[in-house]
């Protein structure tokens, strides 16, 4: 773990050129479509920071954001009625892989997911993605369904 103190908080608009940066990591990780740019970013950010139930969140680390992750709550017929939680596009940034980020904020997506009374947080994390699959088991996720995607482009 760094030395440095790790604190995650929701992302504001002024995080866009960040996380624009983090995404185009992703995308090249993960080969996925590459990340809004620019002032649509930034319009599509100030939207996603309105939205009932979503909560992005970015990790700090000596004042600058190196990760970040979705978390989106929805509302739940079944479970008694408790919500459940997802999260997906976890990213740390390459050079801070490896100290205690992801950590940071998979803890706090539980955290945020346990306040909210939620039955469940569902996690989203490509096949081929085995050391993310490792590191999820290590904080106490499980494999318990195989996932199928269509895209829509």
């Amino acid at each position: 773990m760094n030395s440095e103190i790790i604190s995650v908080r929701r992302a504001v608009t002024g995080d866009a050129d960040a996380l624009e940066e983090l995404y185009t990591q992703l995308a090249e990780d993960r080969a996925v479509a590459r990340p809004a740019r620019g002032d649509d970013a930034s319009e599509l950010l100030a939207s996603i920071l309105g939205q009932k139930g979503r909560c992005l969140l970015v990790a700090v680390l000596e004042r600058a954001v190196v990760g970040t992750a979705d978390m989106v709550v929805a509302e739940n017929l079944t479970y008694g009625g408790r919500p459940w939680a997802m999260v997906e596009n976890v990213v740390v940034d390459k050079q801070h892989r490896g100290q205690g980020v992801g950590t940071a904020l998979v803890r706090e997506v539980i955290r945020r997911a346990i306040d909210a009374r939620c039955c469940k947080v569902q996690l989203m994390s490509l096949k081929h993605g085995k050391e993310a699959h490792r590191f999820y088991r290590s904080l106490g996720f499980q494999t318990v369904a195989e996932g199928l995607r269509m895209y829509l482009d």
